[in-house]
């Protein structure tokens, strides 16, 4: 059970959004329509490390990772992790913010790719626990 989830159950956790982002995001990530939310992903982490599931020094991949929110919140948290992003302005935004982590003195390594995400299977080789947010359909 996760510890600081407001009603107590990882199932039914509402009101990520409603926090700060963290200041993880460049002021340009806001454009991407379907961002993370960093209290999420913190959230997630944690509830995989109490179940044992995540330990210090596991990679982390996410094969849809947009601006890259759970990489970064990931890296924070010292886990090496890799993303896959097919849209190149997201690459770039995902890459700044890894930058903009690095610059705050966050050192565990953030790997980018651009590429399609559908067969990640010689990347789940190498990592340990995948996590994603999937895409959100609009209209």
């Amino acid at each position: 059970m996760m510890r600081d989830c407001p009603l107590g159950s990882p199932t039914e956790c509402h009101g990520h959004y409603k926090r700060g982002q963290f200041g993880i995001w460049s002021p340009e990530s806001f454009t991407h329509p379907a961002k993370m939310s960093p209290d999420l992903a913190f959230r997630i982490l944690s509830h995989l490390e109490e179940l044992g599931l995540l330990r210090r020094g596991m990679t982390i991949l996410d094969p849809m990772c947009g601006v890259g929110t759970t990489l970064l919140t990931a890296a924070i948290r010292g886990y090496r992790t890799v993303g896959i992003e097919i849209e190149g302005k997201f690459v770039s935004m995902a890459r700044a913010n890894a930058e903009r982590l690095k610059n705050r003195g966050f050192e565990a390594p953030i790997e980018i790719i651009q590429g399609d995400a559908r067969d990640p299977t010689r990347l789940l080789a190498h990592c340990d626990c995948a996590i994603t947010s999937p895409p959100y359909l609009t209209g």
